[in-house]
């Protein structure tokens, strides 16, 4: 009986004592992200998260996407995020896109998505309210 009321004392202290788990600070993408080309021959891609990305030590960001097989990194778009790669594309062909949000991390998003023409205020974002 002794060791079930010690036991019973000693659960509440234990419990409490345990270190509180970090949230998980993986940001999520917000909106439907898109592929464009545009008129000089650039896959464009363009994205939004609902946190900020992670940037390096210089200030760039430390993701970086692969788009078709071509790596390319990220830059800013207003409240957005861009990746560009130069390749043979075909409008309405799918294209499979990787998006890494940390350096040395593996891909966050693996997506698939089409290509479309360029259309007014692509490249600011625009569709995402950038």
């Amino acid at each position: 009986m002794r060791r079930a009321i010690v036991l019973l004392l000693l659960l509440p202290a234990t419990a409490a004592a345990a270190p509180a788990r970090a949230p998980d600070t993986e940001p999520a993408l917000d909106g439907t992200p898109y592929l464009f080309r545009n008129a000089d021959g650039l896959v464009r891609l363009v994205f939004r998260t609902d946190s900020p990305l992670p940037k390096r030590f210089d200030g760039t960001i430390g993701g970086g996407a692969i788009i078709a097989g071509h790596v390319a990194p990220i830059g800013t778009v207003g409240d957005c995020y861009t990746a560009a790669a130069r390749f043979r594309a075909r409008i309405g062909r799918r294209y499979h896109v990787l998006i890494a949000t940390q350096e040395s991390a593996p891909a966050a998003f693996d997506l698939r998505l089409a290509l479309r023409r360029a259309r007014p205020g692509d490249a600011r974002g625009r569709p995402l309210g950038c």
